[in-house]
């Protein structure tokens, strides 16, 4: 059906693309320092005549924030955040190109930034960010019918940083790409969830409206601890496939461990789909 051809190309396009982790326990975890997800050659894709497409979850973290979702490898630069005598954000201007816009004295421009994508509470005017990405899919059409399924979709264990300066970081989930069976694009409404380090959590941002609700959690640490940050689904409909990007600084803390969360691994039937130590 063409609703099946049009969900294989977007998700094996990724696959091309990036080359992603596939989902298996790591059997070398190696050493403190040393566990970030290792990468294979290929993802698992598996496909018969009839069209029954599975492709297991598989991640990837990238340098830098995703510009192009068609071509993950292409990032655009991080750009500065400045906090003003006024205890208000500032983020540098930049045009159509992502390139910064300065001023005749040469100096970067700046304007009031008013979003919660990138900075909750920075720890100081000089503090600089260093944006990664990552990114997580899955495909599995063998079951002829949507998932659907609330709670726990994609868990994570991260790694604060032993130097990291207290302060309110978000994990936000920016890019993504939910399907169907029948192939169509789920609108998908997504909430950012916080790292707080040594720092008063900010209340939980809960929007809703779309066809499907991803919220990231609120977690509390301090330098040098390990902690779980879960990503939850609410009122979702049902998909067979999917591809999420999200960001973080890098310099506060580094993912581990990624997995299906428990409502994600008993609805889709996976066994040992982990990433990390």
């Amino acid at each position: 059906m063409n609703q099946t051809r049009k969900i294989a190309a977007l998700l094996m396009a990724a696959m091309m693309t990036i080359p992603a982790v596939s989902c298996k326990k790591n059997p070398n975890p190696g050493a403190e320092g040393s566990t970030q997800p290792q990468e294979s050659e290929t993802l698992q894709l598996n496909t018969d005549e009839a069209k029954n497409i599975q492709m297991d979850l598989a991640f990837k973290e990238v340098e830098g924030i995703i510009e192009n979702a068609e071509n993950p490898e292409e990032t655009q630069p991080s750009v500065s955040i400045s906090q003003g005598e006024d205890g208000s954000l500032y983020v540098q201007k930049t045009d159509i190109n992502h390139q910064v816009v300065t001023q005749e004295n040469g100096d970067a421009a700046t304007e009031l930034y008013t979003g919660t994508t990138l900075a909750t509470k920075v720890p100081s005017p000089e503090y600089q960010p260093s944006y990664k990405t990552y990114f997580s899919m899955w495909l599995d059409m063998t079951n002829k019918s949507d998932f659907v399924f609330d709670g726990e979709f994609l868990t994570f264990k991260i790694k604060i940083s032993e130097d990291a300066q207290d302060g309110v970081y978000p994990i936000q989930l920016y890019r993504d790409d939910f399907s169907n069976y029948e192939g169509k694009t789920l609108r998908v409404t997504k909430n950012p969830g916080y790292i707080c380090v040594n720092s008063d959590a900010p209340s939980p941002v809960n929007e809703t409206g779309g066809d499907l609700t991803l919220t990231g959690g609120v977690v509390s640490g301090k330098p040098g601890d390990t902690v779980d940050f879960t990503i939850n689904t609410v009122n979702n409909p049902g998909f067979v496939g999917f591809r999420l990007w999200m960001s973080y600084d890098a310099n506060i803390f580094r993912i581990t461990k990624a997995a299906a969360g428990k409502d994600f691994e008993t609805k889709a039937k996976l066994t040992n789909k982990t990433v990390g130590d």
